[in-house]
């Protein structure tokens, strides 16, 4: 059965449900580092190269949300979830969710402590509403890290073996990331 409803203006009623129904889906972009509770930062990030694989990354969100929220949570944040970006050399994520549920969601980072049975952490270390600036902020961020570990490590060994470890690094970067700063 169909009810319509009378309005005085009718014109201006067809065009808020237009406007309403043009409206995009917001969302937001989180970057994550995921630091491994096992020793001194800077041999960690070296030991840390494919430690973890984007499956058990997002089955440890997913895991995490339904245990905090149950069925409801999952209905409502699985729609708008998606892991975007995973690199398993610098350990870096973006995921997005929707605007509504981004606090939510930032808890359930907050709450994962093991991944593929290595302790971890999961830091948040941008927030936005789009990946285009996510991937500049994670771009200038490996950069800053990428200057501390080399800081570090020239006090630790010589730089010849600086100049080679992070040469084979940056080809594994490469071969990660070909189509990251594209796009």
């Amino acid at each position: 059965v169909y009810i319509y409803t009378y309005y005085k203006n009718d014109d201006d009623d067809k065009e808020n449900v237009r406007e309403r129904e043009r409206m995009r889906f917001k969302r937001r972009y989180y970057c994550v580092e995921i630091l491994f509770n096992d020793g001194d930062a800077v041999v960690n990030q070296l030991r840390a190269v494919q430690k973890v694989k984007h499956t058990q990354l997002n089955d440890a969100v997913l895991a995490m949300i339904e245990r905090l929220y149950g069925d409801y949570g999952m209905a409502t944040m699985l729609p708008s979830y998606s892991l975007i970006y995973f690199n398993a050399s610098t350990n870096l994520a973006i995921l997005r969710t929707s605007r509504e549920m981004h606090d939510k969601f930032h808890s359930c980072l907050a709450y994962i402590q093991k991944l593929a049975d290595y302790s971890v952490t999961l830091r948040v270390v941008h927030k936005s509403g789009s990946v285009k600036r996510c991937k500049k902020y994670l771009v200038t961020y490996c950069i800053r890290k990428v200057a501390e570990l080399v800081g570090e490590q020239q006090k630790r060994i010589g730089s010849e073996q600086i100049v080679q470890s992070f040469s084979t690094l940056a080809d594994t970067c490469k071969l990660n990331d070909s189509t990251f700063i594209n796009n």
